[in-house]
């Protein structure tokens, strides 16, 4: 049962993941650190979930 649970886990995780997206047309450090603030809510979030779901 409890490799049932670990694997609906890590699904889980893994969908967060895929929600993250990759940009396209960054050429300089300036353009990506502009992306990543941008993205810096969504890290966030991102982080709290997999926090949540690594803590049950």
């Amino acid at each position: 049962m409890r490799g049932l649970v670990d694997g609906i886990f890590a699904i889980a995780m893994t969908l967060l993941v895929l929600d993250i997206e990759v940009p396209e047309g960054i050429i300089t450090e300036s353009s990506m650190a502009s992306y990543l603030t941008l993205l810096a809510p969504r890290i966030h979030i991102y982080c709290l979930s997999f926090l949540l779901l690594w803590i049950f």
